[in-house]
């Protein structure tokens, strides 16, 4: 029977969003308008991420590692200044050993020429005296010098620390990759499981601005790009700013005047690699953007592929996945110049450098405070340096890529729906009557605001009674379901069971109580027998003997007038059915 309603129309406004199929005889429209309404949809929830979501810093990347590993990452951080700051040392001490007796070497060089050309003259000259006083002393200066200390390096010594350096340098290496790459490997691990623990955890509205595509790409795609942030890619750079920071002590210990004034170029180049990690940050995000709402248009479009077949529409949606590309590509393509732009600047700030410092090298040198050993030496220093942060650029740009998928996968994570079914907050009464009311309720979907669903609806539906709900397509009937099911909240009024307004019940107790059968029931890929089974998942009964919960099975389906074409199948309740 028919229930009376106080209210005389059980939707009000009739300016509803009708279905696409009915606006037009040309297939090819009725496809483009069909998909166009997705896209839509989409893109409005494009604009709302960009606007809500935060950024997340380096040190917020690993929110979800636990204490321990931590402490791991901060001993492989270790292990890389360590070994950045070993490989420096070496090759600058060599260098500078070097240089610290270069100007005994150049004087050796001086007292080989004056020789050369005095044995020179000498042959042309023997009888001159002064020739021969000349001649002897520099021989004499020749062989002096040919046995000086200076000439060549200890050999053995050097040979012997560069081998000690180079067996700790192999060890802190491995220490900090091994150790990096683990903890990341458990962290992407976690947080994947922790953000589809809170994609299954979400409200029915959240899923009308999200695809199972893009859902998909997240954790596949953007996940791993937060691995590769938290990876080798960050002890990378922390072995790079040990190198640069090794670089500039030793140029400071050598000449301080020098290195004081290349010192300036810090603060540019930080403010280089800051911009073009700002830039590079977003327009990345944007892109990862793109790439999951293409993603979720992939999906669609292969789940009804049978209707986009129908409509000859696959032109069409090749130019909405294109147009998705193209907007990723755009975006990647901003990435790109930011991060060359960046690059640019950094290498004319470190070159630019080396020509300040030897027009001030020079000037001091002819002050005579200072020589060319140091000279070369605060240059080849600093050169090491300023290099190594370059090499670390593009893992910046790696880690900026990483920040950005984070900032949407932790957002989505850390979102506490409306309609929390996994809460164990709430009513559970002992006793349900069964009585339903529907008081004054206002009510339209998240994704349509402007269409008004429901005005004003006011219904009662008695324990007992059969109930027909009975109205155009679009006119609220099925919403009247979902919403006593709280798949959604009325935007006014109030949903009560038994006198208890719906929203102070445990959610997840309230649809244990309901049994539905949808307008478009979804099957499982198994047995018909394991998708009845489903609707006993969080009972008693879930855990009972198998051929006890068979007869549940058995007497629920001839409730529904199913049992007598169920055993008319092949296997009969152990026939597989598909998706649908």
């Amino acid at each position: 029977m028919t229930e009376n309603h106080k209210s005389d129309s059980f939707l009000e406004n009739n300016n509803v969003e009708k279905s696409p199929l009915t606006l037009s005889d040309n297939t090819s429209t009725k496809a483009k308008i069909f998909f166009k309404r997705k896209r839509k949809k989409r893109d409005n929830v494009a604009v709302d991420t960009k606007e809500t979501v935060a950024k997340v810093s380096f040190l917020e990347m690993f929110r979800y590692a636990m204490w321990w590993e931590k402490v791991i990452n901060v001993a492989g951080l270790v292990c890389a200044a360590g070994s950045g700051h070993k490989g420096h040392t070496t090759l600058s001490g060599v260098i500078i050993w070097e240089l610290r007796d270069l100007k005994c070497d150049f004087r050796l060089i001086t007292v080989m020429n004056t020789f050369f050309q005095v044995a020179t003259i000498y042959k042309s000259d023997r009888d001159n005296p002064e020739l021969i006083e000349r001649f002897n002393i520099a021989r004499d200066d020749f062989r002096d010098g040919g046995k000086r200390d200076c000439v060549s390096l200890p050999v053995n010594t050097v040979c012997i620390d560069m081998l000690v350096i180079g067996i700790a340098m192999f060890v802190g290496v491995y220490t900090f990759q091994h150790a990096w790459v683990f903890t990341s490997e458990r962290i992407s691990s976690r947080i994947r499981s922790m953000y589809l623990r809170s994609i299954l955890r979400q409200d029915i509205a959240f899923f009308d601005n999200i695809g199972a595509g893009e859902v998909a790409t997240r954790i596949e795609t953007d996940t791993h790009l937060v691995q590769s942030g938290i990876s080798e890619k960050y002890h990378v750079l922390t072995q790079s700013l040990g190198t640069f920071i090794a670089g500039f002590i030793i140029a400071f210990a050598q000449q301080a005047k020098i290195a004081g004034v290349l010192f300036l170029i810090v603060p540019l180049i930080a403010t280089a690699g800051a911009g073009m990690n700002v830039f590079t940050s977003k327009y990345s995000q944007n892109a990862l953007t793109y790439i999951a709402e293409s993603g979720s248009l992939v999906e669609e479009v292969l789940s009804t592929i049978r209707t986009a077949k129908a409509f000859g529409s696959q032109v069409i949606l090749l130019k909405l996945y294109d147009t998705y590309l193209s907007k990723a590509r755009s975006q990647g393509f901003k990435t790109a110049i930011s991060s060359a732009v960046g690059l640019c600047i950094f290498f004319f700030i470190i070159y630019a450098s080396y020509a300040l410092a030897f027009v001030w090298g020079v000037t001091l040198l002819l002050r005579n405070e200072t020589e060319v050993g140091e000279i070369v030496g605060v240059l080849i220093s600093t050169m090491i340096g300023s290099f190594s942060l370059a090499i670390a650029a593009p893992e910046l740009q790696a880690i900026a890529k990483g920040q950005a998928a984070a900032a949407k996968i932790f957002d989505t994570i850390e979102r506490i729906p409306p309609i929390d079914s996994a809460s164990e907050e709430g009513l559970k009464p002992s006793f349900i009557a069964g009585n339903i009311t529907f008081e004054d309720v206002d009510f339209s979907y998240p994704a349509r605001l402007n269409v008004q669903v429901m005005k004003k609806f006011t219904a009662t539906f008695h324990k007992g009674h059969l109930t027909a709900l009975v109205g155009a397509s679009g006119s609220g009937k099925s919403t009247a379901i979902g919403l006593i099911e709280r798949f959604y909240d009325p935007l006014s009024g109030v949903i009560k069971l038994d006198g208890n307004d719906l929203r102070d019940i445990n959610v997840k107790w309230l649809r244990s109580k309901i049994g539905m059968v949808g307008q478009e029931p979804v099957l499982f890929n198994e047995t018909l027998r394991a998708n009845v089974e489903h609707g006993l998942i969080g009972t008693e009964m879930k855990h009972w003997p198998d051929e006890q919960r068979l007869e549940l099975v058995i007497n629920a389906c001839k409730v529904a007038n199913a049992d007598g074409f169920i055993n008319t199948l092949p296997e009969k309740y152990d026939n597989s059915v598909g998706e649908r």
